[in-house]
């Protein structure tokens, strides 16, 4: 009779069992590390990439900027114009830093604003909730300067902001007052490209801005269309400034408001604005329709056909 083989599992070894076992466990726990770390070092800007596209792109990043106002809670002056020029130049920086995760964008998106000249010092950039929000302390505007055929957009401070109109534009469609006769150009680099948030040279547009200040909270502000810019005959005697009306006609004005002293034969700050106050008074107007009038005398003066 045929001897049958045994069907019967050969006896596990006990002394081995649980050590092939255990250190098979080991190998594939070595292998899961190994793959882990390696998905660390390989795998992760990958998944920094992926996480920045999504959320530029399938959520969307909000641009917010907090724009001056008049006064808190009320409407902001700055314009449209300005306003979409602003956001074009953040969302290409965001554009071209894409890593939500690093704070190269933010710092990127801060340098191309500094450029722009609108804030003193930089701007103040921040990301929360999928949104980029940006504020600062804000320039205003304050005239423009007439130079060369166009007219610059200036803040109170004389720093170049980025707005420029071809001559005798600014005040025609806008309303912005309107320097004129200055010795200097706008503040340029050595390719002759504009340099925004740099101050414009010269103390003779630091002291049409002086009086400028010294004028907009008089209740004839509306009659004043800018300052003009003369160098007086004589050297040593400086600048003469004159008042622009939109009329055309003009108010002698003589030095600059805030220089030591007066030039000879002038009065003082506060007697021509009391002359020019006498003129409102007595006229309605600071020209007292007249095409020229001059205030730095005692007396305010006419010199028009017809006399005074």
């Amino acid at each position: 009779m045929a001897q049958r083989k045994s069907t019967s599992r050969p006896k596990r070894d006990p002394g081995r069992g649980p050590a092939v076992l255990t250190t098979a466990r080991i190998v594939a726990s070595v292998a899961i590390l190994a793959l882990i770390a390696a998905g660390a070092v390989l795998g992760l800007p990958r998944l920094r990439a992926d996480a920045s596209y999504r959320i530029r792109h399938d959520d969307g990043i909000a641009i917010l900027f907090t724009f001056p106002t008049d006064e808190p809670g009320g409407q902001t002056w700055f314009k449209d114009e300005f306003a979409t020029q602003l956001h074009r130049i953040a969302a290409e920086q965001i554009s071209a830093h894409p890593d939500v995760l690093s704070r190269e964008q933010l710092d990127a998106v801060r340098d191309a604003l500094a450029h722009t000249g609108w804030f003193e010092g930089d701007a103040v950039v921040t990301r929360a909730r999928g949104a980029i929000h940006i504020s600062g302390q804000w320039r205003v505007p304050a005239a423009v300067v007439r130079h060369d055929g166009r007219e610059y957009l200036i803040a109170w401070g004389g720093h170049l902001l980025p707005k420029s109109y071809a001559e005798g534009e600014a005040y025609a469609r806008d309303g912005v007052r309107v320097i004129s006769g200055v010795a200097f150009g706008p503040p340029a680099d050595e390719q002759h490209r504009l340099r925004y948030g740099r101050r414009w040279p010269g103390k003779d547009l630091r002291a049409a801005l002086e009086l400028l200040a010294l004028l907009q909270d008089r209740a004839y502000f509306d009659q004043v269309a800018g300052i003009a810019l003369s160098q007086r005959a004589a050297p040593a005697e400086g600048l003469t400034l004159t008042i622009t009306t939109p009329e055309g006609t003009r108010v002698v004005w003589g030095g600059p408001p805030n220089e030591s002293g007066v030039h000879r034969g002038e009065v003082s700050r506060d007697r021509k604005l009391s002359n020019l106050d006498a003129l409102v008074r007595r006229f309605g107007r600071i020209d007292a329709g007249r095409e020229l009038v001059e205030i730095f005398g005692a007396d305010a003066g006419f010199e028009s056909e017809g006399g005074g």
